[in-house]
Order: C-alpha cells, then sequence, then structure tokens
C-alpha cells in the first residue's frame, strides 16, 4: 500500500483505500498574473493539497459559482471540470449523509478520460476526504468573495495591449460580469443551514502538565463536567494528579492509552502548543483524533488563532472538548496563552 509523508505525522498509510477521512478544506486564489491565476486547496486529512490553474482563456469562475449553488441545492454529484491548457482538473463532490460530503480533486491529462471515471492508475488524485457541507460551501463563498473584491484585477487577468477596452461590459462580458457575480442563493443557503453556536459542556484531559490542570480548574470553576482518563500511577510532569479532577487510571504505563481514550471519549481535540509544529502527546493526540474521525484544531500563539477557533466552534458540533497542551519549556507564556483561549470558548 503507498505511503504518504504527512508534515505532522511523518509516514502514514495512504488514504486513498479508504476516501472517508474527515477533514476541512481551505481555499484560496492567487492574484490573476498575465491571465492566470491558481487555486488552492488545502485538506486537513493527511495534509492532502492540489493547485488547480485557471486560465483567462477558459474563464472557469461563473462554472465555479454554478457548481457551488448545484452543491447547495443537493444537485449531486456535481462536477466541475477546470481547463488547464493541457491538462484538466475534476472538482467532484458526491453525497454522503445529510451533513457531508466525499469530495475529490483529480488531474487528468486526457480531455475524455477526465469526462469518466477512470481507474486510479489513470489519474492524479489529489484530495479525496469527507467533509462538512456547510463548512465546504462557508469557505468557498467567503474565499471567492474576497478575491473578487480584492485581488481581482481584469487587466492581469487578461493581458492585451487593449486591455483599456475590457472596462467595456459589452465587449468582454465574459470578463466584466465576474464582479457582478451574485451570491444570494449560496447566503440564503448559508443563513438558513447555519449551525447552532457550539455549547461546551464539558472539559476532558489527561492533566500530564500544569497547563492542562488549569483547563480542569476552569471547568470546574464554570460548572462544567470534567474528567479524563490517566496512566495506573497517577503521575504526571509535575508529581501526582490530584484526585479532584476525577480521572480513571488505566491498567497501562505511559499517555498512549491515555491519550486514546481521551480522544475516543470527547467530541473533538483541542491542541494548545507555543509552536506551530506537534510533537510528543500532542502529536500523538492529533493522529488518534485522525483516525478516530474526530475533529481537532491545533492553535498556537504565531497564528490567527482567534479567527481559526470561532470558525472551528461554529461548524463543529462539540459539547465534550479534549484538551491538550504542550508547553515545550514555555510554561508561564503557555499558561497565559491557555487562558486567553478558555475565554473564547462559548459555554
Amino acid at each position: 500500500m503507498k505511503e504518504q509523508l504527512h508534515p505532522v505525522f511523518g509516514v502514514l498509510r495512504s488514504p486513498w483505500n479508504n476516501p472517508v477521512w474527515n477533514a476541512q478544506v481551505t481555499v484560496c486564489f492567487t492574484p490573476p498574473d498575465t491571465g492566470w491565476t491558481d487555486l488552492v486547496l488545502v485538506s486537513s486529512a493527511y495534509g492532502q493539497h492540489h493547485i488547480a490553474y485557471l486560465s483567462n482563456i477558459g474563464s472557469p469562475f461563473r462554472d465555479l459559482l454554478n457548481w457551488l449553488t448545484d452543491i447547495a441545492n443537493d444537485q449531486l454529484p456535481a462536477t466541475v471540470l477546470i481547463d488547464e491548457e493541457g491538462k484538466y482538473t475534476r472538482l467532484s463532490v458526491l453525497s454522503y449523509d445529510e451533513h457531508w460530503l466525499e469530495f475529490r480533486a483529480v488531474r487528468f491529462y486526457d480531455y475524455e478520460r477526465s469526462c469518466i471515471d477512470v481507474p486510479d492508475a489513470e489519474a492524479e488524485r489529489n484530495i479525496v476526504c469527507r467533509l462538512n457541507k456547510y463548512q465546504f460551501i462557508h469557505q468557498w463563498r467567503r474565499r471567492f468573495a474576497d478575491f473578487i473584491s480584492h485581488d481581482f484585477k481584469l487587466s492581469d487577468w487578461v493581458p492585451s495591449p487593449w486591455y483599456e477596452y475590457l472596462n467595456n461590459d459589452e465587449l468582454y462580458p465574459r470578463y466584466a460580469d465576474i464582479r457582478r457575480f451574485d451570491f444570494s442563493k449560496l447566503d440564503a443557503w448559508l443563513d438558513s443551514n447555519r449551525p447552532r453556536t457550539v455549547s461546551i459542556e464539558g472539559i476532558i484531559s489527561a492533566c500530564h502538565s500544569n497547563a492542562e490542570c488549569i483547563a480542569m480548574d476552569w471547568a470546574i470553576t464554570h460548572g462544567l463536567t470534567y474528567g479524563g482518563s490517566c496512566p495506573v500511577g497517577r503521575k504526571a510532569e509535575y508529581g501526582l494528579i490530584d484526585a479532584k479532577y476525577g480521572l480513571v487510571e488505566l491498567p497501562f504505563l505511559g499517555y498512549r492509552f491515555a491519550i486514546k481514550a481521551n480522544s475516543r471519549d470527547a467530541d473533538a481535540a483541542l491542541l494548545i502548543t507555543m509552536h506551530n509544529t506537534l510533537s510528543g502527546r500532542s502529536r500523538l493526540a492529533g493522529l488518534f483524533a485522525q483516525r478516530l474521525e474526530k475533529p481537532w484544531l491545533h492553535l498556537h500563539p504565531d497564528m490567527n488563532w482567534q479567527h481559526a477557533l470561532s470558525t472551528w466552534l461554529n461548524t463543529t458540533p462539540i459539547k465534550v472538548i479534549n484538551i491538550i497542551v504542550h508547553s515545550a519549556g514555555d510554561t508561564p507564556q503557555c499558561e497565559i496563552f491557555l487562558n486567553h483561549v478558555l475565554n473564547i470558548l462559548p459555554l
């Protein structure tokens, strides 16, 4: 079975034989340059990514908007084909259940094959994952609108000595009408299907660090349920775990089994570190959450963590959250950062 190198977890088994890994997909359009713009898609499952090269010859923006509208209207399977002038990207969405979709981004080098399903050996499959329908449409709508409002320049999209005439909508409606795209149908769907704001009811932690004990104390102070699993002997990096936290001792040494049990018992995992990479217990917790198909989010101070956290909470159903904190020696700063994060959690 093929192996892939994940930027966080290292070598993992390829997901292609099991294309139902939960993920979130990030969408980005690069500013146009001499008639080209890149559509960058990044999946949180196995670090999958795909770059589609959009050409002004194909002008695929309206096709992408119609594709998203079909997805919102449950006209599935929905497919859009992007002509990259010599190769083709096919974006496909299939129905999984009421709230989840299966998304595929595939590159073909033959037009005829791009129009039909072909064996894996005939195509370059870059992304295949299961994702939340609301998160997917919300991400596309926001990034699409930002691109049109801030990054799209007609003179860079259609490079020509006659570009001064391109503002005449009667001459070049195919290009000029991108500025008048109507997102009202997508907005109406998003408004009517907006998830109820998450209300955290409980916190799970192994209490291995002082910061994780702070999270448990915060849960106690705010009247939330609390608990979790810990290794036999209740040993932590600061000493023995206080019995007031109500942790269940597992008959195993080391934190591997405790982390797996906490990942299983929580609805989602929140990984808090002081650096932009996962290591040790936080890396293991992310891996178990991925294997158990539980949502997880990694936060560190050097990112726009407030936006990432609020978006994740508003698109992910969570009642009991597993909190893992890896301070890597920066204990005081980590505890301050943790308190900022906890104060944003909706109760």
